[in-house]
């Protein structure tokens, strides 16, 4: 009984972030894989979206208030992402900064893009109070919907990143 509880504990850490309980970029990745080959399989339209979401200006925030500020931010991202998302969306730590959102059936892109400005809105309307500040959250997020003519899930993440970028690029040049 001890062994097997030691090796729940021990699988639940291979597979999920320490800091937020997310799931890690280990798990996310080996579900995105699944799911879009499940999508492929069955040539579905929109079947998924993926989102990228990276926090803007992490590295300021660790630097002018320390790194329990910035763990304090990435615990509430997490926290405010989740609570956006349906219980059967997947919200992912990638590492650092960076999340990841597997959205399941999206009605259209207009839905989907409704969705991220409201993370968008929950995420940076209130800023997270650490002991006597405020820190205001930026972002900036990228997204991909699954077509059966995209070739590969790599692919699909690129098409996110390069949108991902390409937001941030337009709120800070």
């Amino acid at each position: 009984m001890i062994i097997y509880r030691l090796y729940i504990i021990a699988d639940t850490r291979a597979l999920h972030d320490e800091l937020t309980k997310l799931p890690n970029r280990r798990y996310f990745m080996q579900s995105y894989r699944q799911q879009f080959e499940l999508a492929k399989r069955y040539k579905k339209q929109h079947n998924f979206a993926l989102v990228n979401l990276d926090l803007d200006h992490l590295k300021r925030v660790n630097d002018t208030y320390g790194h329990d500020a910035g763990d304090k931010v990435l615990l509430e991202t997490a926290k405010r992402v989740k609570g956006s998302l349906r219980r059967s969306d997947m919200v992912a730590r990638m590492g650092g900064d960076e999340f990841l959102i597997m959205l399941y059936n999206p009605k259209s892109e207009e839905s989907l893009q409704a969705l991220l400005k409201k993370i968008e809105l929950t995420l940076c309307s209130t800023p997270v109070i650490y002991g006597e500040d405020l820190i205001t959250l930026n972002i900036s997020m990228g997204y991909a919907m699954f077509k059966p003519e995209i070739a590969s899930p790599e692919q699909m993440m690129k098409t996110a990143d390069a949108r991902m970028y390409q937001h941030k690029r337009g709120k800070y040049h």
